[in-house]
């Protein structure tokens, strides 16, 4: 009898013990993990530093579709960007950055009278012979491209003088031959066989710059303007 009350106590206890035992929930299902998408591949292009300029060099592969190489500038506000293709594996691309300055003053100023215009001009066209050797071709013509503030206009500026050498030494006049990027921005082109592309002055999504491998400040022609009393106008 007496073995029977202790398990009835024991029971009891071990009873009392389970019902103040929080039996825990259930776990909440989780959701599935998110897929990391993928970050988008970015298209590298050879970046014209201002002031440089020079041929570069491209060995295609298989398709030249498939094979090709992009070059670029930005920020031609005031300077003038130009592309053109030599061969399937040479081309040629600057950022030409030209100006006048005074004897007394290292400020730079874009616009520029006649005969400074005319220095500046004989300067872009004899650098062009000197890094351009041969013939000039219609393939130089039908590629170029150009981005700048102006490419005619009653105002004389560094630019336009600039843009109008290019053009001459090629023997593209203003109204044929070339593809021109719209005034003030950059431009990408695909080469060989490729359109122009273009962007704003930034960078536009998905290009990367990377090092173009070409002389610099070869391209950055200054002009020492005479002072004339009651110039200030002129400019």
């Amino acid at each position: 009898m007496k073995k029977l009350k202790q398990a009835f106590s024991n029971r009891s206890i071990k009873d009392n013990t389970l019902s103040k035992t929080k039996i825990p929930p259930p776990p909440k299902p989780q959701p599935p993990p998110v897929k990391q998408q993928p970050q988008p591949q970015l298209q590298p292009y050879r970046h014209i530093p201002l002031g440089s300029g020079g041929i570069i060099s491209h060995i295609p592969f298989g398709n030249l579709a498939r094979s090709r190489t992009y070059v670029g500038t930005t920020g031609t506000l005031d300077t003038v960007g130009v592309f053109f293709e030599i061969s399937d594996t040479r081309c040629f691309a600057a950022h030409i950055e030209a100006y006048t300055t005074r004897p007394s003053s290292t400020e730079k100023h874009y616009s520029l009278d006649f005969q400074s215009a005319s220095q500046l001009r004989s300067t872009v066209i004899a650098r062009l012979d000197e890094t351009v050797a041969g013939q000039r071709t219609q393939r130089m013509r039908e590629t170029l491209v150009m981005s700048c503030t102006r490419l005619s206009g009653q105002e004389a500026r560094a630019s336009e003088v600039v843009a109008k050498a290019v053009r001459e030494w090629l023997g593209a006049g203003l109204s044929n031959g070339g593809r021109v990027a719209e005034a003030g921005v950059g431009f990408v082109v695909g080469w060989p066989a490729a359109e122009s592309l273009v962007f704003e002055h930034e960078l536009g999504e998905g290009w990367s710059a990377v090092e173009c491998g070409i002389g610099e400040g070869e391209w950055s022609f200054g002009v020492v303007e005479r002072e004339v009393e009651g110039s200030e106008e002129a400019w």
